[in-house]
């Protein structure tokens, strides 16, 4: 198949693939314009030892604390620890503070043996939440870390904690250039998805193979502007013949027949047929019907 042939869906379509293209980069742009911007707020302590260490104790110092750093960077995946956390920036707040899928917007690893890092990414419209939630992050580390050291006789504690907040976003010629790509993707692809499922012929290869030895006239112009100079010459071949149309307005267009006028053995049954709208089904049908004396013009646009 040449690479015209496979180009034909678009050519005949490109209304609606640029239209929808059009369509659907804006929905893109917007969505996406809205949805990369993040206000990211990261929180960075060191967790120590809060007293003196044991003799011959190093676990209590140094591992200690390094193990402390694990635990307490875990607790980010704890339900109830995220609740505390709201809790307390409610309280920070003086509003009740509603962070949507905060699970995906609060993660914390450890770094460097105790140092650990909270990072914090809301959205455009939480934004004004960013210092509460700081506050509230700290605090609940702080309680949930006071209720550990309560029941243990090593202690541990964090330094004060240094809190960094940006603004994120991508620039929109970034995000233009991806609305675009993906926009007019899945419109390009829409037409041949939409031609493809409604069971219609996309390509010629689809006649030849349906109807294999069957002499096909392909006129380059549209069906209202066909050039009769190429036309009726194709006809006289054929002798005595029916035109029976195949695609909707076909009559406007020609002198078309049914096919129980055509008389078999002695007419050339003459398939009008048109690229985008004749169906598949259709034309396996009449060629059931009619097996013998057939012959195509084939409209490409």
């Amino acid at each position: 198949m040449e690479l015209t042939d496979l180009l034909l869906p678009l050519r005949r379509r490109w209304i609606w693939a640029l239209l929808g293209g059009i369509l659907l980069t804006g929905l893109f742009f917007a969505a996406t314009n809205q949805l990369t911007k993040a206000d990211k707020t990261t929180i960075y302590f060191t967790v120590k030892a809060s007293g003196e260490a044991p003799a011959g104790n190093h676990y209590y110092s140094a591992e200690g604390a390094e193990r402390m750093a694990d635990a307490i960077s875990g607790w980010v995946k704890d339900p109830s620890f995220r609740t505390k956390v709201i809790e307390k920036a409610t309280a920070a707040y003086g509003k009740t503070v509603k962070i949507d899928d905060l699970k995906q917007k609060l993660s914390a690893r450890k770094q460097n043996r105790s140092n650990v890092f909270y990072t914090l990414n809301l959205a455009e419209n939480e934004r004004q939440f960013s210092p509460a939630m700081s506050d509230g992050i700290v605090g609940a580390v702080q309680e949930h870390l006071a209720q550990i050291n309560a029941d243990s006789p090593f202690p541990f504690t964090i330094t004060p904690p240094e809190r960094f907040t940006e603004w994120q976003t991508l620039p929109w010629v970034y995000i233009l250039i991806g609305a675009l790509l993906l926009g007019f993707g899945i419109s390009v692809v829409g037409v041949y998805l939409f031609e493809g499922l409604t069971g219609r012929i996309m390509h010629i290869s689809q006649v030849e193979k349906a109807l294999p030895n069957v002499p096909i006239l392909r006129p380059n112009s549209h069906v209202s502007e066909h050039d009769s100079d190429i036309l009726e010459p194709f006809l006289m071949q054929l002798g005595s013949h029916k035109m029976i149309g195949m695609f909707d307005q076909a009559e406007h267009y020609f002198s078309v027949n049914k096919l129980s006028d055509v008389v078999k053995g002695e007419d050339t049954a003459v398939l009008l047929m048109r690229l985008g709208e004749t169906r598949l089904s259709e034309l396996q049908n009449v060629a059931s019907v009619i097996p013998n004396k057939r012959a195509v013009v084939l409209f490409t646009t």
